[in-house]
């Protein structure tokens, strides 16, 4: 590659800059408008809140986590991005170190367990297997799953290293995507799909020129690095090699037919946009399997189903975006997010209008892109030369020193970096359950910290941290001289009084007054009542309060950044909609 003039190496810095951003930041708008719809968001209201009409807005919502026995609600504010974009940032901050890949697997993967929202089974057991210090295609209880491993979990985060290698072949590419794929994947569909979308991502990012209808699939198909075993398996470690043809004599067979199923993929996404019917997008996506759950979330299938929303919607991008992130019955937090990061690429943030400052954590993610693009210019400077492990010793006793109602406050991460406490509050749970939340800044990243403890058979230790836990949202229940909220817009069942005394007087700082055991008044106008057959959200009515201070409350309740400067949505912990704004002057 010859080497630019002044005047076009800053043209080719700028010019890079804007699609590193547009990529990390089309990914995560992607991802935060796609997740609420996605078929296994556990959103709660089931389909009646899932499908509705595609909007360019971000949205805020409740989903349920925990599993089966440790149920409780996960309160999503609008913005909100969920594993896929934490997976994206965890790679990024792996290319900062100068051993990247044990930086991966050693520092991040494991880290996730502590702050993931919404990670596949697969990434899941990947990263617990790291956790406890093995690779995940050597434990003898987790290989055979981990070989059949097929999903989008690994083409969803190596944006990053199409950034990092936009100036070398995509040989060198492809090999280490699919270096970083067996990280957490073994099944040849995940690892192909992955280089197959890399080869995307490298096009676009180098593409000066208006994209023509068909283009991008047929120079995916014609580039032939990630069609060869050879090549991508560069990379890979000598035990992975050897555990994947003990664990399937046939590995190599299965690969080419993973190959062979991606190149016939491609080969109809070029027909479909050449020669397709306009507006039958949905009709396309079904073809490629978009909709059955039985195979949607397979690498080939997201990977190929992105490129062509991609090359389709390549002169109107917000449309190809919401496309993706509003198709029913499909994984549409990683379809949108690996659309977006495609037409980022080729287009920038720009076409993302303020969704792009919406997002959460933007600016943090504007620094990463910014940094990635300046190392693959050629800037050297390691963050991190040394590697602080993380490990489920590591990240339990992080979770140990967690404390309930500390209030701001600085904490240090298993990885040894520093944190600030932002806020902590009880969350709604199943009655057997107590759910707490911690939520910590990063760097300027958003961590949600999750602890969960059954009220069963606990021993006398977490009985004592439990019932000062729950005692916690109680301390205050008498009308507050610091209270400076006016409700302004009727008795509202909720199942945990307690809960709902703290949300209003510590979060919202709303005068709360009891009257009786099972009863209290909010701003002497709404009463709540708990009745043990309540459940989450089972009233429709909204409620509007006015704050004098909008930015602190938004930051006590875990809000990303505000939509507007004086007014955000919510839900409290009884499932109620909150309009929360400005006192006006």
């Amino acid at each position: 590659m010859e080497s630019p003039h002044k005047g076009e190496t800053m043209a080719l810095i700028q010019s890079l800059t804007s699609r590193s951003r547009g990529i990390l930041l089309g990914a995560a708008v992607g991802d935060a408008l796609g997740w609420p719809q996605e078929q296994n968001s556990n959103i709660i209201g089931g389909n009646y809140n899932r499908h509705i009409d595609a909007t360019q807005e971000f949205r805020s919502w409740a989903r349920y986590c925990g599993g089966r026995y440790r149920t409780y609600i996960d309160p999503v504010s609008e913005g909100s991005y969920s594993d896929d974009t934490q997976l994206i940032l965890a790679t990024g901050r792996s290319l900062q170190s100068k051993d990247w890949f044990t930086a991966l697997t050693h520092r991040e993967l494991p880290l996730l367990l502590l702050y993931s929202r919404g990670a596949g089974g697969a990434t899941l057991r990947a990263c617990q297997t790291w956790a406890m210090g093995i690779e995940p295609w050597l434990s003898d209880r987790r290989k055979k799953a981990y070989f059949q491993a097929g999903g989008n979990g690994v083409a969803m985060r190596i944006a990053p290293h199409v950034i990092m290698h936009v100036a070398h072949p995509p040989e060198e590419l492809v090999s280490r995507v699919v270096q970083d794929g067996v990280a957490t994947h073994g099944h040849p569909r995940a690892l192909v799909g992955a280089a197959a979308y890399a080869v995307a991502l490298h096009a676009l990012i180098n593409t000066d020129s208006t994209l023509e209808f068909g283009e991008l699939p047929a120079r995916v198909k014609a580039d032939k690095s990630w069609q060869s075993p050879e090549a991508l398996l560069t990379n890979v470690p000598s035990t992975w090699k050897n555990a994947a043809f003990e664990q399937n004599p046939n590995f190599m067979s299965d690969w080419i037919d993973a190959t062979n199923e991606m190149v016939k993929l491609i080969s109809q996404v070029e027909n479909f946009v050449q020669n397709g019917t306009r507006g039958d997008d949905l009709g396309t996506l079904r073809r490629f399997g978009v909709f059955d759950k039985t195979r949607n979330g397979a690498g080939t299938i997201t990977a190929s189903a992105a490129i062509y929303l991609a090359s389709r919607n390549a002169p109107r991008p917000m449309s190809g975006l919401l496309r993706s992130a509003f198709a029913e019955n499909a994984d549409t937090d990683t379809l949108a997010s690996m659309t977006g990061a495609l037409l980022g690429a080729l287009h920038g943030p720009d076409w993302l209008a303020e969704l792009h400052n919406q997002v959460q954590d933007s600016k943090y993610i504007k620094w990463m892109a910014d940094d990635l693009a300046a190392r693959s210019l050629g800037s050297n400077d390691s963050i991190a030369n040394t590697i602080n492990f993380v490990d489920k010793n590591s990240i339990q006793h992080f979770k140990e020193q967690l404390k309930v109602g500390h209030g701001e406050d600085s904490v240090r991460l298993p990885d040894m970096r520093q944190g600030h406490l932002l806020s902590d509050f009880k969350l709604q749970s199943r009655r057997d359950v107590y759910a707490h939340r911690w939520i910590v800044d990063v760097g300027g990243q958003t961590l949600i910290i999750d602890k969960t403890e059954s009220l069963v058979n606990s021993g006398a230790k977490d009985r004592a941290y439990l019932n000062t836990s729950r005692r916690m949202p109680s301390t205050q229940l008498t009308e507050k001289d610091s209270g400076d909220g006016k409700f302004i817009s009727l008795t509202l069942p909720v199942n945990d009084l307690n809960l709902i005394a703290g949300f209003y007087s510590e979060i919202l700082g709303i005068p709360v007054h009891r009257i009786g055991s099972r009863e209290l008044i909010v701003d002497r106008t709404v009463k709540f009542q708990e009745i043990s057959g309540a459940t989450y959200g089972m009233s429709k009515l909204a409620l509007e309060f006015e704050v004098s201070d909008i930015v602190a409350v938004a930051r006590r309740v875990g809000h990303g950044p505000l939509l507007s400067s004086n007014s955000f949505n919510w839900t409290d912990p009884a499932g109620h909609t909150l309009h929360i704004r400005s006192t006006r002057r």
